[in-house]
């Protein structure tokens, strides 16, 4: 039951990413998606190797390039559905350390995205995220919205939300249902 929760919108079957380096395309189980110039190039220099190989292999996801299981392939998958058919909202959750900042850098990556990292907790100034009032010379106030809006309205970007703390005391407290 869990399982269907989680992966309802994913096939049960292994998920597979195939490179169309005709069409410069990157097709995540069933969603087609242009992918970077920089990939592309490399996938066409390469023309043996499958899309696992061409991210092991490749120095521009990191010294020894992004190692590729099931598991990253069904939710590199995931967030092709979301960016095309979804609210284009994915959470991941999960322990520190286990890989999913870097996933979302990778896709980033490989279909030309402009990334934004942003970390937020306690001690984060929340106006970066929702603007802020200022004050005006006729004693009124002006609100100034965040540069992510702006960011927002043009598209090509994905913001990655980093440590989303809503568990500490005091954080992000307008959150919090009465």
């Amino acid at each position: 039951l869990l399982r269907n929760e989680l992966f309802k919108d994913i096939p049960l079957k292994s998920p597979v990413i195939e490179v169309n380096r005709k069409e410069g395309t990157l097709n995540f189980d069933g969603v087609r998606l242009g992918m970077s110039e920089e990939f592309l190039a490399y996938a066409r220099a390469h023309p043996e190797k499958n899309f696992e190989e061409l991210m092991l292999n490749n120095t521009a996801f990191g010294e020894n390039g992004y190692w590729v299981t099931e598991l990253e392939t069904r939710l590199l998958s995931q967030l092709a559905r979301a960016l095309r058919y979804g609210n284009r909202v994915v959470q991941i959750e999960g322990p520190s350390g286990e890989g999913k900042t870097e996933l979302g850098r990778v896709f980033a990556k490989l279909i030309s995205l402009k990334l934004t990292e942003r970390t937020y907790n306690q001690w984060s100034d929340l106006s970066r995220a929702r603007g802020r009032l200022v004050p005006t010379a006729d004693g009124g106030y002006e609100l100034v919205e965040p540069q992510s809006l702006d960011d927002v309205s043009t598209g090509g970007n994905l913001f990655l939300d980093n440590e989303i703390n809503t568990n500490e005391e005091g954080a992000m407290y307008y959150w919090r249902m009465a």
